[in-house]
């Protein structure tokens, strides 16, 4: 995607610096105008002196001035036209950069993630990790039935097993991936000081209208895990309809 992105960058960049050339190459054409209009007015005050000479004259560059001003009518036109294009160019290539920024600052939130999540796992126990599997298993196969294994690569990418079938999170529905994560939220928070609530902030984000009803169910199932208190903070009216405890809605 960042390669996509740079590549429409730099496409539009050509085409804003050729339209500034072709605006500047019109500049140029209204100056001539402009001394063509200077030259006029100097062939006047000679026409007072010379008027029977210079007549057939003036009448020549009088035509030719008719042309060039349509000329400079329509180039001036063009000129407006081509302002508004390289406004609108600008105002796309603002988004790009933003939209470019942005997935920058996404990878590299998730290179910090990822680093981060290595130095933790160094500084757990492998039994802790061991306990960790187990407990997200457990979770997982109460709430979504049959028998499971997890655990995670070198590069801490959660994989699911199954009946000797492995999946990475990439091939899991959006549903299974929402139950894994889940499960790994609550197994992570038992065995690393077991705080007896969790807390979810915008978990139906980027979501479709299945997968949140069923993470709403997923979510009101674990209390019955072992959770004493859940807190779900959304500003998604679909994942505020169930039967939660309690609602508190927060105004500006």
């Amino acid at each position: 995607m960042l390669k996509v992105k740079q590549e429409e960058l730099d496409g539009l960049k050509r085409l804003v610096s050729d339209l500034e050339g072709r605006k500047r190459s019109l500049e140029g054409v209204l100056e001539e105008i402009k001394r063509t209009n200077e030259k006029i007015a100097g062939l006047r005050r000679v026409v007072r002196d010379r008027r029977e000479d210079v007549e057939e004259e003036l009448h020549r560059v009088a035509g030719e001035l008719g042309s060039k001003n349509r000329e400079r009518d329509r180039l001036l036109m063009e000129k407006g036209r081509i302002e508004e294009k390289i406004k609108a160019f600008q105002v796309g290539l603002g988004g790009l950069e933003r939209e470019l920024r942005d997935l920058v600052h996404k990878h590299y939130v998730t290179e910090l993630f990822v680093r981060a999540c290595g130095d933790t796992a160094n500084e757990v126990g492998r039994s802790i990790l061991d306990q960790v599997k187990r407990e997200a298993a457990n979770i997982l196969a109460k709430v979504r039935g049959g028998v499971w294994e997890v655990d995670w690569d070198k590069k801490f990418v959660p994989v699911l097993r199954r009946g000797g079938e492995e999946y990475v999170a990439e091939q899991l529905s959006g549903a299974e991936k929402i139950v894994l994560f889940v499960a790994l939220r609550c197994a992570l928070a038992r065995r690393l000081g077991n705080p007896g609530f969790l807390v979810f902030d915008e978990p139906a984000e980027h979501l479709d209208g299945e997968n949140k009803e069923f993470l709403k169910r997923v979510l009101l199932s674990l209390p019955g895990e072992g959770l004493k208190q859940l807190i779900v903070a959304s500003c998604d009216e679909e994942v505020l309809e169930g039967e939660w405890d309690n609602i508190v809605r927060l105004s500006p």
